[in-house]
């Protein structure tokens, strides 16, 4: 399977139909991006573990760690000073090895019971931790491949990210357990990391290089078919991320910090958004008629305000002079509502000398327009596009591809180049087409020129028709 062929069945999380409308439902309930990625991620990418039996997770945990206990053991005590090889890390300390190759040689498996652990020193217990198989960050657990091996040369660039999000705390060890041993038995390199927090999904994440990526989707959809336990406990894959098999998450790694991708296309939907309902609300909510009501949607907000402002005054202690100067005043005030624009808006404060005040927050008034544009969503199928054509100029203008969201654009030029280069065609020539081009239709580009002279829409369709049968007609 080329890399390409792969790019082109990735499913952009916008297939989900209901993902804007979660956006939109939340960015009304924000004060601003800070509290709407925290509310998002809180609301939408947070998910209880299901609950299992503690002696089938430590059973799972104890099968992984003495694996892994396993082969880093083994790797220490290859160590030898005569035959060190030339590529050594530049924070490898030899005289530590050779300590920590000392106390190994008498410990033949990890004990994860407690209370069977052996004691050991400090300086052990400080050696083991600066050289171990794992590294902790938070709630996640880091495994590299030259953690494991530490005379491992790992060059290998992080251009790609996958994730599976499991169900289960036994599952997740059952899946990294079989993907390092498979990651071994090819001598492959590997980078990954996972958290055990019983509170959330149990999320996998897997770093790849161009090189690698086919080959790990390849080991994944391995596993998935041996243990069929495991497809059934996957969940969909984490928010934004892009959709390969079904539940295998997927995004482009390259220009974007590791902290920061969700945060980034979060950035991308709220700035949308919130372009796109403000010009609603300043231009087309005054002029278009709710079907439901058949009154403009502006008119409804008003008349809601209004009425929350009447029933706050009935409330309040009766006075006729005073209930008087109050719908004065609102009627006012509703007349000057009607001129503010959408970011104008702030709290209602109808009130006679500072003494009798009747208020209508802010947080009300935009509980009011929500419900609104709820409706809004519901009948106007432009709304939506709009937020959409939103969401593509942000993509343009930072060099993400539309398509799927999850992708930079020279993360696809990458895998291109990389399908061309280990393809077995010498002859052919990929014209890379202009920036303006490029965004029109990154499908189809760039062009590829076959050894035939001819000239087909992508390198991959060139593959399509070479390997195509004939077909004979009688």
């Amino acid at each position: 399977m080329s890399l390409m062929s792969m790019y082109e069945n990735i499913k952009s999380p916008f297939e989900n139909s209901g993902l804007i409308r979660e956006f939109i439902n939340i960015y009304f309930q924000s004060t601003n991006f800070d509290d709407f990625s925290k509310k998002v991620t809180f609301l939408l990418d947070f998910k209880p573990c299901q609950i299992e039996n503690k002696d089938i997770i430590k059973c799972s945990k104890e099968s992984f760690m003495k694996y892994m206990f396993s082969i880093w053991r083994k790797n220490i005590l290859s160590f030898d000073y005569n035959g060190l090889p030339l590529l050594m890390k530049d924070d490898l300390d030899q005289r530590d090895l050779f300590k920590l190759k000392e106390y190994l040689q008498d410990i033949e498996e990890i004990m994860l019971d407690e209370k069977q652990t052996k004691q050991i020193d400090e300086e052990i217990d400080n050696l083991i931790k600066k050289y171990n198989w794992y590294k902790t960050d938070g709630n996640w657990i880091k495994i590299n491949s030259t953690y494991v091996n530490l005379f491992q040369d790992n060059s290998e660039p992080i251009q790609h990210v996958l994730s599976l999000n499991i169900k289960s705390t036994s599952v997740t060890y059952k899946i990294i357990h079989c993907f390092i041993l498979l990651c071994n038995k090819y001598n492959l390199t590997y980078d990954l990391k996972y958290t055990n927090n019983s509170d959330r999904y149990n999320t996998l994440v897997i770093y790849s290089s161009t090189a690698n990526l086919s080959k790990y989707i390849d080991i994944i959809q391995f596993i998935k078919k041996q243990f069929k336990d495991i497809n059934v406990l996957l969940d969909k894959p984490a928010m934004l991320s892009g959709t390969l098999y079904d539940n295998i998450g997927y995004c482009s790694k390259p220009y974007v910090n590791e902290e920061l991708f969700l945060n980034q296309r979060l950035n991308y939907v709220y700035r949308a958004i919130q372009k796109s309902v403000n010009q609603w609300y300043d231009n087309l909510v005054k002029v278009k008629t709710s079907p439901e009501e058949n009154i403009t949607y502006y008119d409804q907000i008003l008349n809601s305000i209004y009425y929350m402002l009447q029933a706050k005054i009935n409330l309040s202690e009766s006075n006729p002079l005073r209930d008087v100067v109050f719908y004065q005043k609102l009627k006012r005030i509703m007349k000057h509502f009607s001129t503010l624009k959408l970011n104008e808006i702030n709290d209602i404060n109808l009130g006679i000398l500072d003494k009798d005040k009747i208020i209508v927050t802010k947080r009300e008034i935009m509980n009011i327009i929500k419900e609104v544009y709820l409706k809004i969503f519901k009948y106007e199928h432009e709304f939506t596009s709009q937020i959409i054509n939103e969401i593509e100029v942000y993509c343009k203008e930072y060099e993400i591809d539309f398509n799927t969201f999850c992708c930079d654009q020279k993360t696809i030029n990458e895998i291109m180049e990389y399908d061309f280069k280990v393809s077995n065609q010498k002859n052919g020539v990929i014209i890379t087409p202009s920036v303006d081009t490029w965004y029109s239709n990154p499908l189809l580009l760039p062009y590829f020129i076959g050894p035939d002279s001819k000239v087909y829409p992508s390198y991959q369709d060139y593959l399509n028709k070479k390997n195509k049968k004939k077909v004979i007609k009688v």
